[in-house]
């Protein structure tokens, strides 16, 4: 039967078969050609690390270390100051090891609390420190056996004493002896003072 058109299946004369096909990949292949030679012609990085490199200063940049110094940076001097807080206080020969009073005899740092012990042949049971004021320095002890003897010398100086406890105020250069201990304050700051021990 002849038709004016085409049945279904049948190709016209003169256009191959996927034609269409055909001109869709030629134009994938042409767009694909214009990305890449965009590509080429930006020539730069385009990476996330290249950016962050170029809005990061270099280390080198004279520019950076001058923002640092506008925006109040200074150096920290708390080190320099507690080293010459600490440099100020008159120091120990035997720092603040108060088992070095076990002979009798030391030069050390005390804090209100200390606890010194000091051979019983001295005749002192024990001396503790009271309190450190902030020109004096009380310690208070006990008497060892029947001998209760003390006196003071030197400025601020008290003794006193209880039955068998004694309390013996001190201010700088000052010196208390209780029956065979002397203890001098050799400096008093307020907040802790160097005590001399000795045997009298």
């Amino acid at each position: 039967m002849d038709n004016a058109g085409t049945t279904h299946g049948e190709r016209r004369p003169g256009v191959p078969l996927g034609i269409g096909m055909l001109r869709r990949l030629i134009a994938a292949v042409l767009a694909g050609g214009t990305l890449v030679l965009a590509g080429c012609a930006s020539g730069g990085d385009t990476s996330p690390d290249a950016a962050s490199r170029s809005e990061s200063p270099s280390p080198s940049d004279p520019t950076a270390a001058a923002d640092g110094a506008e925006d109040g940076a200074t150096p920290d001097t708390s080190s320099q100051s507690e080293h010459s807080s600490s440099s100020d206080q008159q120091s120990a020969a035997d720092g603040t090891d108060l088992a070095a009073c076990a002979d009798g005899r030391c030069e050390v740092r005390v804090s209100p609390g200390a606890d010194i012990t000091v051979p019983r042949r001295l005749g002192i049971a024990s001396v503790r420190v009271q309190s450190v004021d902030f020109d004096t320095v009380t310690v208070v002890g006990r008497y060892l056996g029947d001998s209760q003897r003390g006196f003071c010398t030197g400025t601020s100086c008290n003794s006193s004493s209880s039955g068998s406890r004694f309390k013996v105020v001190l201010g700088a250069d000052s010196t208390a002896t209780q029956n065979g201990l002397s203890i001098t304050a050799v400096a008093v700051d307020g907040e802790s003072a160097v005590l001399q021990l000795a045997p009298e």
